[in-house]
């Protein structure tokens, strides 16, 4: 999966997009609720791309993210409704599929 690795990289360096802005905020949406699994810790095409969506969203300890993005961000965070009650939204399956996770 070095592969895929390499591929994300290139194509950005190339201004080219493997994941698209919306799919970023909704992935880093999903990190932040359901990411407590292994896949996050074992599944490399899953790390890339979080690792892609951060740089994107510029989420990093004491920078000013993208605005753009993290109102998109805050959209489908607030599809997850209240903590408690953790419900899917209705693109959480993209997710489950894309990279093969149970949560």
């Amino acid at each position: 999966m070095a592969m895929y690795e390499d591929l994300v990289r290139t194509a950005s360096q190339c201004g080219l997009k493997i994941i698209s802005d919306d799919f970023c905020a909704k992935l880093l949406a999903w990190l932040m609720y359901c990411g407590d699994t292994e896949a996050v810790t074992y599944n490399v095409k899953l790390r890339t791309d979080i690792r892609e969506a951060q740089r994107r969203l510029n989420c990093y300890g004491g920078e000013i993210p993208n605005q753009e993005l993290a109102e998109k961000f805050r959209k489908y965070s607030a599809d997850f409704g209240d903590w408690n009650s953790r419900k899917e939204p209705p693109w959480f399956s993209e997710i489950k599929i894309r990279y093969e996770v149970e949560k």
